[in-house]
Parts: C-alpha cells; structure tokens; sequence
C-alpha cells in the first residue's frame, strides 16, 4: 500500500516538475551570449550579457596599479575579466599567480578545491576552482603576458563545472602588442 500511495504522489508531482524543468531550459537557452572586445586591453571574451567596465586601484605588494575590470551577469553565471600593467615584467610569475589566488579565496571566504597550471600562446598561466560565499562556487583562469597580468573570474552556483564555464574560459583571447 505504501508503495501504490508514493507512486500517486509522483504521478500527480511529476508533470509539474517537467513543466517547471522545461521552463528552466528554455530560459537558460534564452540567454544571451555576448563576444565582448577590449582594444586597450588586448583581449575578448564571450559574455553572458552586455558588460559593464570599470576601473579601481589595487595594492599588490609595494605597488600601487590600476585595474581594468568588464563584468557581465545573468541569472545563472557572472563573468568578471579584468587586466592591469604591471611597471616591469614579474621576475617569478609563480608567485603573482599563488598570491592572486590565495587573495581570491580569501576574499571569498572560501577553500580551494581543484589547480592546474596552463600555458596559452606561450604565456603561462594558472585555473583554479574554490567555494565561494553561500552556495558559490569561484572559477578563476589568470594570464601573465608580459607585463600585462589578466584574470577571468566565474560564479555560479554549479557544483561540476559545466559547458558554460568551459565555454567562457575557451573563448578567452589576449592579443600581443607589437
């Protein structure tokens, strides 16, 4: 008898939850996606919405840069991709990338959970992922092209990343200046 009234709830559930799950994917297939290009910063970037720009100064160690920042948000995923010059090249860019993410995970209160060194165009570079504040969870890919250090950051609330960050971080392009 259990069984029979559990199989009932589930008949008169299940054609609400299709309903609610069908509106969720066309919702999410609705999105917008936006290529964004920055000629002063030297890269593009797919976004899930048009984005917005600003600037702020930040300390890292004795100096004082100002950071370039292009966000974009929607109601699944916020993009953040941001650069700033450094005023010669790092001698050990190891250190720019272990510092960046620790203060990442830091401001976030949030632990590390996967790292792996990359490499693109021959620059070196770093992706990690971590928890973030409530039920976020922070994918940051960052890119030391010369002087010039760049840092995509994603939020969302996804346990295993999905084809949208990949898809994010896979359309990421700097370009060198001659």
């Amino acid at each position: 008898m259990t069984g029979l009234r559990i199989m009932s709830k589930i008949a008169r559930v299940l054609p609400f939850t299709l309903v609610a799950v069908l509106l969720m994917a066309g919702h999410m297939a609705a999105q917008e996606w936006t290529n964004f290009s920055s000629t002063e910063g030297r890269f593009s970037i797919l976004m899930p919405a048009k984005a917005a720009a600003g600037t702020f100064d930040l300390q890292t160690g004795s100096i004082k840069v100002t950071a370039h920042a292009f966000t974009a948000l929607s109601q699944s995923i916020m993009v953040m991709c941001g650069y700033y010059d450094f005023p010669s090249p790092p001698q050990d860019p190891e250190k720019v990338f272990d510092a960046t993410r620790d203060g990442s995970i830091r401001n976030v209160h949030g632990t590390r959970l996967t790292e792996e060194k990359l490499a693109k165009d021959g620059y070196s570079g770093r992706r990690f992922r971590s928890t973030g504040l409530g039920n976020a969870f922070v994918d940051e890919e960052m890119y030391l092209v010369g002087q010039r250090f760049y840092l995509v950051t994603i939020t969302t609330s996804t346990k295993i990343p999905n084809a949208n960050i990949k898809k994010v971080f896979d359309s990421f392009h700097f370009t060198v200046s001659q």
